[in-house]
Formats: C-alpha cells, structure tokens, sequence
C-alpha cells in the first residue's frame, strides 16, 4: 500500500517545474490569458455600463416605478461584479508574470475564486433583478 505522503511526493518530483514549454504550449497559455483578462474587462466595462445607464435613464423611463428595491439590488450586484472583476484582472496580470509553471499558478487561482464568484454572481444578480423590476414596471 502507498502512502499518501510518500505518493504526493512522488508525483512532485516527476514534474519537472523548471521545464522550458515549447513554443506552441507557450503561445497557447499566453492566449488563454489574453482572452482571460479580456473577459474581466468586458464584464467590467458591462457591468459600470449598467450602472450608469440605471442612474442615467431609471426615471425617464419609468417615471412611477414600482419595486424599486429591485434597482437598489441590481446597482448593488453590478457593483460587487465591478470590484471582483478589478481584482481578478489585477490577479490575472500578477499572475501573467510569475513563472508559468503549475506551481507558481496554484495560490492564484485559488485566491481568485472568490472575486470572479462576486464578478460573476453580481453581473447575474444585477441582470435578473434588473429584468424582474423592468418587466413588473412594463407590464
């Protein structure tokens, strides 16, 4: 029987971290973070987008809303997702330059499951809310 501790270690000393990567693994990492601080920007920008579009038209459009705690929920998600999505961006590019070994990514990724769960989460709840006071108000 194996031991956990005598297999992790096993395991560690058979990936080589100082390995260089080819140039095609190296081009296609560099891409997946491209495209990743990419999808942080553009859900940034949506989400600022939303918020100043709210503020902006909310009672021009409606000018007797009705449940209006909708909008206060839909303002406070879209804020939440543009400070996940700011620290997920900052993470991404600290991240970009560490070593790009399995390593040196690990206590980034973990770390940023929380702040692109905010970014995310709060972009979804501003939507939802944002569409449930719209189609009350409008019917």
């Amino acid at each position: 029987m194996i031991e956990k501790g005598s297999l992790a270690r096993n395991i560690d000393e058979l990936i080589d971290v100082d390995a260089h990567l080819s140039d095609r693994q190296f081009q296609r990492k560099l891409e997946s973070y491209r495209a990743e601080r990419d999808f942080y920007k553009h859900l940034t920008t949506l989400s600022t987008a939303s918020v100043v579009l709210i503020a902006t038209f909310l009672e021009k459009v409606f000018p007797n809303p009705e449940w209006t705690d909708l909008v206060n929920v839909s303002l406070s998600g879209f804020a939440i997702s543009v400070v996940g999505c700011a620290v997920m961006y900052a993470l991404a590019v600290l991240d970009t330059d560490s070593e790009l070994s399995l390593h040196a990514q690990m206590p980034t990724r973990w770390v940023g499951w929380l702040p692109i769960t905010a970014g995310l989460g709060g972009f979804f709840v501003g939507i939802a809310s944002l569409a449930a006071f719209a189609i009350h108000n409008l019917s």
